[in-house]
């Protein structure tokens, strides 16, 4: 018996709870039915069941009913009454009716209209204490307002605000409680209005936030969700609106898909975003499109990423038009000046590795010097725009050949790497970056210990970046490493990783882009190096076919193809010296030539280095002529080299590499008949030495003349006396008080 009471009693339960869930629905539909806030107020005097806490929690169970359904229109609609009840909970009937139907205070709206204003100040470049100031009165308006507009506008501007300063400082608090704001701005705005599309999409653009601050992909999905059915069919790109809310929702729109691209590396989502920005200028009027800072350098960062995937200039050359327009319309002194005058460099840099302008790696320097200045010491950029620097540096280097820039580029990187607090996927960049900065250093020095350090760098680096795109751009870095420790240390191990490495990273990157030649061109390398050793036949000719495919894919007008001739013509030497194929030789002299004639535009070293390894190459095989050609060149950019040292550490780097040279040219040249030649390049030469090691101690001429000025005479006569040998010798002519003392 006592169990079939309680089989009752639950039944009866059932039975009311389902009655009181359709006696609050009826209740919601008739208050929401009233044809005005005072009739519904009434309505609610004499049923205030709807009040009760209970009648909440159905309520809440109606709107995620609708949700599960479909019924979008439906949950918004219950979801927005539901606000208006709890309201009346809050504050009480007299306030919340009162705050729905009464105009608002004009003291109240004085100072919101002052809160708005030192935003748009903040904006303007005011500096941060104007946000501050912002926010402090947008929460007094908040705290005295009673109108619903007035609150729901004191709602969504805080809630900006808040996300603003989140931006600024890195704070996950202002970030969930902007977002918060945004929330409740949007319940409490008529479901179908302007007011809620326009709350709505703020609230996206604070959900974008938060991924921005916790990397939380689940708040992208809901901002795609609440954005895509507000953004409707697509209006002919011509058709400008000069629609405010139609600008943010495409901004936004286009940078959620943006975010997802760098989560997911999905293209599609990349062209999503490129074409959102587009449609947010197609949305303003005029010549209005390029006073939208924000928008603008959205664009040239989406059309810079997809070119770094196809390669294709034209995106090259609209994400610097952009980024330039940008800069135009950005006053001095506004918080996003120094990422765009950032953002400038990097896109000058790409420039020059697409075309190999030097004006425009000195303009990249000159604008992440400018940028930097303008960065806080405690900017949470600071370190990220310190690791730019640090490469476009190395970059210039790597053009001019100058070990300062080399030098600072490390300098620089170990400072951003010492940071603490990054993301993991901006900690990988930087680790990235000083890893490749030790891995030239190390190179250019022989230094088996900055080789180890590169290393172990872009190891770190790998392992931050998983599941990212930037990871296969470490994992050629990574190889290129492994290579470079294989060679140092004369071991077979790290280059098999290395090519492990290559062909990881060549299947996560776009076939046909700058990245995905550049990792199979290093690929090739490290083949070639490998099959040197093992004598591997079908290991030669994939590692020639990699080098070829490289030079193939490498547009004229790129520094990097110098560099990559001179590679395919070493592959090509060496298969010939195993096969003996004529046509291997002369496609490796062709490579060759190829790579001094464009060694200019790649940089000195690159000359240096292709020069001396072509006339290496046709000494050993007596093609005289052919190395006095190829030495010729070799010369000619360690002239150069030498001229852009500003340090006598730097000098003596380069003169290592250069000293060989003249004996090796003077040697071909002898031996095609030209003694007068011959004898020229080993006087310039020795001359270059001489002048090279007398430089050294002129820093401490000053303190020699205090105590030995005899000395600093002769010194001074013994100079004078080179730098006429010098200049002699580049006239092709022997000074007569030189040939008198040998006679």
């Amino acid at each position: 018996m006592a169990r079939r009471t309680g089989w009752v009693a639950r039944t009866l339960a059932a039975v009311r709870e389902d009655v009181w869930v359709r006696r609050c629905q009826r209740l919601l539909d008739a208050y929401a039915a009233e044809p005005s806030w005072e009739e519904g107020h009434r309505l609610l005097v004499r049923r205030p069941a709807l009040l009760e806490e209970r009648a909440d929690v159905v309520i809440g169970e109606l709107v995620a009913a609708a949700e599960r359904v479909g019924l979008s229109e439906v949950a918004e609609r219950y979801a927005y009454y539901r606000g208006i009840l709890g309201r009346y909970r809050e504050v009480g009937p007299e306030r919340a009716l009162r705050e729905l139907t009464s105009d608002e205070d004009d003291a109240v709206i004085d100072l919101a209209e002052q809160a708005t204003a030192a935003y748009e100040r903040y904006h303007e470049g005011c500096g941060p204490d104007t946000l501050d100031t912002a926010v402090r009165g947008n929460e007094e308006v908040l705290a005295r307002a009673v109108a619903v507009p007035t609150r729901v506008a004191a709602l969504t501007n805080l809630g900006l605000m808040l996300l603003d300063r989140a931006e600024r400082d890195g704070s996950a608090e202002d970030t969930e409680r902007g977002l918060a704001l945004l929330e409740d701005a949007v319940v409490r705005t008529p479901p179908g209005s302007a007011e809620r599309k326009d709350c709505t999409v703020n609230l996206a653009g604070g959900l974008l936030q938060r991924h921005r601050v916790d990397g939380d992909t689940g708040a992208l999905d809901r901002a795609l969700v609440l954005l895509e059915p507000l953004a409707g069919a697509p209006a002919p790109a011509a058709a400008a609106t000069d629609d405010p809310g139609a600008v943010v929702l495409w901004l936004n729109l286009g940078s959620v898909h943006y975010a997802r691209y760098t989560r997911f590396g999905d293209q599609a989502e990349l062209d999503a975003a490129i074409g959102c920005y587009r449609r947010a200028v197609a949305a303003v009027a005029g010549a209005q499109p390029w006073t939208s800072g924000r928008l603008l350098g959205n664009i040239a960062t989406a059309l810079s990423e997809r070119y770094q995937r196809t390669g294709n200039q034209d995106d090259l050359d609209g994400a610097l038009e952009c980024i330039e327009r940008t800069i135009g319309v950005t006053s001095e002194g506004s918080p996003e000046r120094p990422a765009r005058l950032a953002l400038h460099a990097i896109l000058l840099l790409e420039r020059h590795d697409a075309r190999g302008s030097l004006s425009d790696l000195d303009l990249a320097v000159e604008k992440f010097a400018a940028a930097l200045r303008e960065t806080p010491e405690n900017s949470p950029e600071r370190p990220l725009r310190e690791g730019e620097f640090g490469t476009v540096l190395l970059a210039r280097y790597q053009r001019t050949g100058e070990l300062a820039d080399l030098d600072e580029s490390v300098a620089v990187l170990q400072r951003a790497v010492r940071g603490r607090g990054y993301e993991a996927e901006d900690e990988a960049v930087l680790w990235g970056q000083f890893g490749t900065s030790l891995r030239v250093r190390a190179r250019r020095r022989h230094d088996r210990y900055d080789a180890g350090q590169a290393v172990a760098a872009l190891r770190r680096a790998v392992t931050l970046a998983t599941g990212t795109p930037s990871r296969a751009i470490d994992l050629n870095n990574l190889g290129g490493a492994l290579r470079l420790q294989a060679e140092l240390l004369g071991t077979r191990d790290p280059l098999t990783e290395a090519i492990t490495a290559y062909r990881d990273a060549l299947d996560h990157l776009p076939p046909g882009s700058p990245r995905h030649t550049a990792a199979l061109g290093n690929l090739g390398t490290a083949l070639l190096a490998r099959a040197e050793t093992a004598r591997d036949k079908a290991e030669l000719d994939e590692a020639v076919s990699a080098l070829t495919a490289a030079v193939a894919g490498t547009d004229e007008r790129a520094p990097d193809l110098a560099g990559r001739w001179c590679n395919l013509g070493h592959g090509l030497c060496v298969r010939h010296q195993r096969t003996g194929q004529a046509r291997d030789a002369e496609a490796a002299t062709a490579a060759y030539r190829g790579s001094c004639s464009r060694a200019r535009l790649a940089g000195p070293e690159a000359g240096l280095l292709a020069g001396r390894a072509w006339g290496l190459w046709a000494h050993s095989r007596g093609a005289h002529a052919e190395a006095s050609e190829a030495f010729g060149h070799a010369s000619e950019a360690a002239e150069r080299l030498m001229r852009t040292q500003s340090g006598r550490e730097a000098v003596e780097v380069w003169l290592a590499e250069f000293l060989e040279v003249p004996a090796h040219a003077a040697y071909a040249q002898a031996a095609t008949g030209d003694a007068r030649a011959a004898a020229v390049q080993l006087e310039r030469g020795r001359a270059r030495s001489l002048s090279r090691a007398l430089e050294r101690g002129r820093a401490q001429l000053g303190l020699l003349a205090a105590v030995r000025p005899d000395l600093v005479e002769r010194y001074r006569h013994a100079t004078t006396r080179v730098t006429v040998l010098e200049t002699a010798e580049l006239a092709g002519v022997r000074p007569a008080a030189t040939r008198a003392a040998e006679s």
